[in-house]
């Protein structure tokens, strides 16, 4: 692959990270950082993983497309890794204690070099582009549906509010 595919992939990814961070990780003012900050992860990851992939599959000139459904998975095991290893370890959490701006900006690295990774590793024969966009409109339905469904049911536990 070409050195435009890797910077391509690379910054889709990381643009698709970064606006999934920004429009979850304010939510974290008013509900528990522990259902916040996995669930921008996931979102972010998801970006990260659709961007990825649709700009990985432009940029091809091998006659092989991104196979979306397994970048998505590879990216959010990494967001699931960051989620668990940062709010399982106080030690992690008071070196990071800071602007969150660092932290995300941390974690959207690592997802876009994640997902990027993913784009250039997972692919395959050209198929129907009709079903990755069928896949990708359900993924993003689903995660706009979970995200109020999330902070409800964080509402009804006790988990939001000052």
């Amino acid at each position: 692959m070409k050195l435009s595919f890797w910077i391509g992939t690379f910054l889709a990814a990381w643009a698709g990270s970064v606006i999934g961070l920004v429009l979850i990780l304010p939510l974290g003012l008013i509900a528990a950082e522990w259902v916040i900050f996995p669930m921008s992860l996931s979102i972010a990851a998801l970006l990260a993983g659709l961007s990825a992939g649709w700009v990985g599959t432009w940029l091809a000139k091998d006659q092989t497309h991104t196979r979306l459904l397994p970048v998505i998975g590879a990216t959010e095991i990494m967001a699931f890794s960051i989620a668990v290893i940062f709010l399982s370890s106080a030690a992690l959490r008071t070196t990071f204690l800071g602007p969150w701006i660092v932290i995300g900006g941390v974690c959207s690295l690592l997802l876009a070099l994640t997902a990027s990774g993913a784009a250039w590793r997972l692919r395959g024969p050209i198929q129907n582009a009709g079903n990755e966009f069928r896949l990708t409109l359900v993924l993003l339905g689903l995660a706009l549906l979970l995200v109020p469904i999330i902070i409800g049911s964080a509402a009804l536990l006790g988990l939001t509010g000052a």
